[in-house]
């Protein structure tokens, strides 16, 4: 079946889409709206290609949640590469992503800031009409699909000999083109591991190589290998923390998982996408890996040092340990959105940061791979990565862009919770929220902190992700302390 408009919406802004959908049908004009016309047994993500591909027409009901919805970027992004024309009603004031307005920057804007909402859904069924009446093959009406019969033209060149001449020089072209891209690829790969690159191009190379699943490039002694696979240890995130690096950010980063024990029952986040989300099915309040980062950051969590004096060449030992800082915590709370901002449960006395504590009773214990932290009667644990698991974890966030992938089949999703399957958002963090920003074919969108090519594809790192930013400066911190 021919549709007119595909609706793109956050599920959060469903009353105001559905609200859309019923004005522009009542005028006539045919609706591809998610889930509504999900034909069954047809998989999610093919379901809205399909949605997509059959509309000629985009509209987009614009707010802060589509501004921060994976799905609706997967979306215009997908409408834009199928010519589609699309037309965002701002239905909330707010001002459109980086990414968004990659997208939508030289389009006109449908506003229905102020109510009735009805009247500026009568003028969008209005915008959709005229578009339809400009340009014919944007409506799905049954005279449009029917297939159009072409004249005869005098020529003795058939039609038939031109298709076979164009196919062949496509095919030819084809041909070339992908010799070029072999050898453009093999070429430029060689020349960048011949001639010395910067300490952030070899990050962003590693970081690509581990999002299509390579091996990380690497020519230094096996000593470092086996360094880069140590767990980041408190000294290195204490070390990151003084330098003003978000600790939200850094919970992202350095967490393999997060762990409860309560009442000897423990249950784990652990997150993966698109398999695993971080959410476990026995735990009540269905809370999930994004909300531990949450919690972490309102507790106030952070890393304390001691200094002792070690023998008569007056060395000094340095220690570390977790603690639960209420400034900190303070700080998170005003600036995490309030429905966020819950009040955190309360922390043992002895673990409170400045709080009594003697490192020399644990001096010659090695520190463990998991960090435990007693919290009331509960224990929450924090599995730390690896400095090669921070580029696996990344290479993984840019895989799932790159390749638009759904939640796996076997990913336990709670219900109302789509909003653990966006990428990474940073609730304190307010210069840049997105975690990692890494642009494909990206050269002209502006200028680029840090570039390189990869796998016939131009990636950039534009100068305004200051979070990316933040996140390569932290990743050679942890290499060159590994170099050591």
């Amino acid at each position: 079946m021919a549709f007119d408009v595909f609706i793109s919406y956050s599920s959060k802004d469903k009353t105001a889409a559905d609200a859309a959908c019923a004005t522009l049908e009542s005028s006539g004009i045919r609706c591809w709206m998610a889930p509504r016309d999900i034909r069954p047994g047809l998989e999610y993500g093919a379901a809205i290609i399909e949605g997509i591909d059959s509309c000629h027409i985009m509209v987009l009901i614009f707010s802060s949640n589509a501004n921060a919805s994976l799905q609706v970027h997967r979306e215009i992004e997908r409408a834009v590469s199928k010519g589609l024309t699309i037309v965002p009603m701002r239905i909330e004031e707010t001002a459109p992503t980086k990414a968004m307005e990659y997208y939508l920057g030289a389009i006109h804007w449908l506003d229905a800031l102020t109510p009735p909402l009805s009247r500026h859904l009568q003028q969008l069924a209005e915008t959709i009409k005229a578009i339809q009446r400009a340009d014919p093959a944007a409506s799905a009406s049954p005279a449009d699909t029917l297939p159009k019969i072409a004249p005869k033209q005098a020529s003795t060149f058939s039609q038939s000999t031109m298709r076979s001449l164009i196919g062949g020089l496509v095919a030819l072209a084809l041909l070339v083109a992908g010799a070029l891209a072999i050898w453009e690829n093999t070429e430029i790969l060689s020349n960048l591991f011949r001639k010395p690159a910067t300490a952030n191009q070899n990050i962003l190379l590693n970081i690509l190589r581990a999002s299509y699943d390579e091996p990380l490039f690497n020519d230094a002694p096996s000593s470092f290998n086996v360094a880069m696979q140590r767990p980041i240890d408190l000294g290195e995130i204490k070390a990151a923390i003084r330098q003003d690096y978000p600790r939200e950010m850094l919970f992202w980063l350095f967490t393999d998982s997060f762990g409860l024990t309560l009442k000897s029952q423990t249950s784990g986040y652990h997150y993966s996408p698109p398999d695993d989300y971080g959410c476990n099915s026995g735990d009540p309040k269905h809370r999930c890996f994004s909300d531990w980062v949450h919690i972490a950051n309102l507790a106030g969590l952070t890393v304390e040092e001691k200094t002792f004096p070690s023998g008569g060449d007056k060395s000094a030992r340095v220690f570390s340990r977790l603690c639960f800082d209420p400034l900190l915590a303070q700080r998170a709370t005003a600036a995490m959105p309030p429905a966020l901002a819950a009040q955190p449960p309360a922390t043992n006395e002895m673990l409170l940061c400045g709080g009594q504590w003697d490192p020399l009773l644990t001096a010659d214990i090695p520190q463990p791979n998991i960090f435990p932290i007693p919290v009331g009667p509960a224990t929450f644990t924090i599995t730390p990565r690896s400095a090669q698991g921070v580029f696996k974890f990344l290479g993984t966030l840019m895989k799932v862009q790159r390749q638009h992938l759904m939640p796996s089949p076997t990913a336990y999703i709670p219900l109302d919770r789509d909003d653990v399957t966006e990428p990474p958002l940073l609730m304190t963090v307010h210069d840049d929220i997105y975690l990692i920003t890494i642009l494909q074919n990206g050269k002209g969108v502006g200028d680029c902190f840090v570039e390189t090519r990869f796998n016939g594809n131009d990636y950039c790192v534009p100068n305004e992700a200051a979070t990316t930013k933040r996140t390569f400066s932290f990743l050679t911190q942890l290499i060159q302390g590994r170099a050591q």
